[in-house]
């Protein structure tokens, strides 16, 4: 099913211009009704009072039957006849006989007949009579009747002046709608594009106001948001920065130290301190280059966060084995390293999941007991690459662990944490007493 999409000022408009639509007919239609029925009422009325006025006049000198009296003149569109009391015309334009509402007249009272719902557009719409009577008896009846089209017209005119004035509302309507439209849709841009800069690595970029409140008070979150990243990057980098010029100019000075002293040695035909040396500059290099690797990736792990590439797996416990294999050696320990066939693709950094990898396994080595073993398996749709020994598993913590203390292996556990979760993953921990299998479950590489 594909959605169609509708930016925010299209949505307000659509939104006034409705309701303004709906305001309009709720009012206009009632109105309009209201107009018709005063219309028919008026004209009702002006038919009536000539019939009335006409009758009250013939009243004052009563014709005979053989008279015929004068009548006033009318409009084009207003009939009048008079009827005498055997209901034949005399004078005047009517029919030629007295119909339902002469002959109700001739009983000695008004009569009228026509409604305003009437549809007719031609022909009499309102008919009236009136009774001329010599004292107490009727001797003729006054018959006025006025033809619809005139009507009509009257309530047309003033339906199409209804019309105008709510069109002109509703032109009203919909340009205030497009001026709010585009305030607010303004605002939310901008809004927005504070938003993509942020998460863009822009942390300077503030949300400028608005004079929105809802929208002001999701610019200065923003903003907030935006200065907390700022400070903690800052401090990460400082920290990153310190270490480096801590460790770095030490560990220059060492290394310098024992290549003097392979030099020195390595002359004097003592080959055996010269191996031992130079396995130790070897190791020093090895740490220097793991520092540069870690500052790495505190440096540039919030630059290129939305930069993901599928891990190679085999290569990185292919390094882990030969880093360590050594050193599990001379602790007189065996270490299995090894994958399951058919793999799914998943996301990571050879050198942050490598790292944590190592302080796994270091601790595994340091504090367990047994083989050591990493393996890479299969796990709902990922990789979880188990470190596991055969060691008694971690302690129950201590109330200087929970309250924020940690040793050595507890920092490691946290560093390996941090960098698991830096390439979306995550490090699962067994509880005490359970056997000592520690777990990184990554995320499965999503291909475009």
């Amino acid at each position: 099913m594909v959605v169609r999409t509708k930016d925010l000022a299209f949505r307000v408009r659509e939104v006034a211009l409705s309701t303004a639509v709906v305001a309009v007919l709720c009012l206009g239609l009632p109105l309009a009704l209201t107009i018709r029925v005063l219309v028919f009422d008026d004209q009702a009325k002006e038919v009536e009072q000539i019939a009335v006025t006409t009758a009250a006049k013939l009243s004052v000198d009563p014709p005979t039957a053989l008279d015929r009296p004068e009548l006033p003149r009318q409009a084009s569109q207003i009939d009048l006849a008079f009827y005498g009391p055997q209901g034949q015309r005399i004078v005047g334009t009517g029919p030629n006989g007295a119909d339902p509402v002469a002959k109700r007249a001739a009983g000695g009272v008004v009569a009228t007949q026509g409604g305003p719902w009437t549809l007719a557009l031609s022909g009499p719409a309102v008919i009236a009579a009136a009774p001329v009577t010599d004292g107490s008896t009727v001797v003729g009846v006054v018959w006025v009747s006025s033809d619809a089209a005139p009507i009509w017209l009257r309530t047309l005119g003033a339906w199409a002046a209804l019309v105008s004035i709510c069109l002109v509302a509703l032109a009203a309507s919909l340009a205030l709608a497009r001026r709010s439209a585009a305030r607010l849709g303004d605002s939310v841009e901008r809004l927005r594009d504070t938003a993509v800069a942020i998460g863009d690595g822009d942390l300077s970029r503030c949300s400028p106001p608005s004079g929105i409140l809802e929208l002001d008070e999701v610019g200065e979150a923003l903003t907030t948001t935006a200065m907390r990243l700022s400070e903690l990057l800052h401090r990460e980098r400082a920290l990153g920065a310190a270490a480096s010029h801590q460790l770095r100019t030490p560990l220059m000075r060492l290394q310098l130290l024992l290549d003097s002293a392979d030099i020195t040695l390595g002359g004097s035909g003592q080959p055996d301190r010269a191996d031992l040396i130079r396995e130790a500059a070897h190791e020093v290099q090895t740490l220097r280059t793991q520092l540069e690797e870690l500052l790495s990736l505190t440096r540039e792990r919030s630059e290129n966060d939305h930069e993901r590439h599928a891990l190679d797996l085999a290569a990185v416990l292919e390094q882990v084995c030969q880093r360590h294999n050594a050193i599990a050696a001379a602790h007189e320990r065996r270490l299995v390293v090894g994958l399951d066939e058919g793999l799914p693709a998943v996301v990571g950094s050879t050198s942050a999941v490598g790292h944590a990898l190592d302080v796994l396994v270091d601790n595994a080595v340091q504090h367990g007991q047994g083989t050591v073993r990493v393996w890479a398996r299969e796990t709902v749709g990922t990789v979880a690459i188990d470190v596991t020994d055969e060691g008694q598993g971690f302690a129950a913590r201590t109330d200087d662990e929970q309250t924020g203390s940690q040793s050595s292996a507890g920092l490691g556990l946290g560093l390996a944490a941090a960098l698991v979760q830096a390439q979306s993953g995550r490090l699962v921990l067994p509880g005490a007493g359970h056997a000592p299998c520690v777990s990184i479950i990554l995320s499965p590489y999503l291909q475009d």
